[in-house]
C-alpha cells in the first residue's frame, strides 16, 4: 500500500501563497504478537514526502502545472483542495486542468463557505493532524526543506496562536491526511 500517496493543495486568494503537500501512508507493526488474540498490533504512519509553497504571484494555471510537475517526480492519484480562494468555479477550473491526470477529491472549504462538499473549520481539519503528531506518527522526509516551518505552524496551531497567522503548509498536510483517511479505509489514525 505504499502507492496510496495523496496530495493536499491550499490555493490562496489574490496576494496569498499556495501550498502543496504529498503524504505517503504506511501501516507498520508497533508491537509484538498478542498471544491472546493472535494479532500483531499495527498503526498508520504518514510521511511528508513533498511540501512546497508557491509564491503569491503564481497564477492558478501555474499552480495546476506545478501540481502535475510534482506528480511526475512523486506520483500520487488524488488531490484534495482547499477552495477558499475561488470556490466552486476554481475547483471546476482545476478539474479541467488536472482531471485527466489526477483525481481531484471533493473541495474542502475551511472558511465556512457553503460552496464545498465538506464544510469544516480549520480547527476540524488540523485537529487530526495534531493528534497524529502527538502519537509521533507524522514523519517529514529529510528532503523537505520547509519541515521546520511546518512544525512551527503546527505548534502555533496547538497553542491557539495561529489565528491570523500563516497556516498554509499545515493545511496542505492536513488536507492530504484527511483525504488519505477518508479514501483508504486501511489508513486510520490512532
Amino acid at each position: 500500500m505504499d502507492d496510496e500517496k495523496i496530495a493536499g493543495l491550499t490555493v490562496g486568494s489574490v496576494g496569498q501563497t499556495h501550498a502543496l503537500a504529498v503524504l505517503n501512508p504506511e501501516i507498520r507493526t508497533i508491537g509484538p504478537l498478542d498471544r491472546m488474540t493472535w494479532a500483531t498490533p499495527t498503526a498508520t504512519f504518514w510521511r511528508v514526502e513533498v511540501l512546497e509553497r508557491l509564491p503569491a504571484t503564481t497564477t492558478f494555471d501555474d499552480v495546476a502545472k506545478r501540481v502535475l510537475q510534482i506528480r511526475g517526480a512523486c506520483p500520487f492519484e488524488r488531490v484534495l483542495m482547499d477552495s477558499n480562494a475561488g470556490g466552486a468555479a476554481l475547483v471546476r477550473h482545476f478539474r479541467e486542468m488536472l482531471g485527466k491526470f489526477v483525481s481531484l477529491g471533493d473541495q474542502f472549504v475551511t472558511a465556512g463557505v457553503e460552496s464545498g462538499h465538506h464544510k469544516q473549520g480549520r480547527e476540524a481539519l488540523l485537529y487530526p493532524l495534531i493528534q497524529v503528531m502527538q502519537y509521533k506518527r507524522l514523519e517529514i522526509s529529510p528532503a523537505v526543506s520547509l519541515g521546520a516551518e511546518l512544525m512551527e505552524q503546527l505548534l502555533q496551531f496547538g497553542s491557539g496562536a495561529w489565528r491570523g497567522g500563516r497556516d498554509d503548509l499545515a493545511c496542505a498536510v492536513a488536507l492530504s491526511l484527511w483525504e488519505t483517511q477518508r479514501v483508504c479505509p486501511g489508513f486510520r489514525g490512532q
